[in-house]
């Protein structure tokens, strides 16, 4: 028999990834999912302003995304 008590799980930190202008940039952010289930995540990117938007993609074909456990 066991028994004990935990906490429960956070969010995440924001994770910021950066890149210089008219060079390619691929990134990574890598983490665990602590829970015995497929959990889905949400991964967006944000910009300030309407030109950003046009200048910067994701290449995910969406935007929730199931990580298995």
């Amino acid at each position: 028999m066991v028994c004990g008590q935990g906490l429960p799980p956070t969010e995440f930190e924001t994770e910021v990834i950066t890149c210089a202008l008219n060079k390619e940039f691929s990134g990574n952010i890598n983490f665990k999912n602590p829970f015995k289930n497929t959990i889905n995540i949400m991964i967006k990117l944000d910009t300030k302003d309407l030109a950003s938007r046009k200048v910067f993609g994701l290449l995910l074909s969406k935007s929730i995304n199931p990580v298995p456990s």
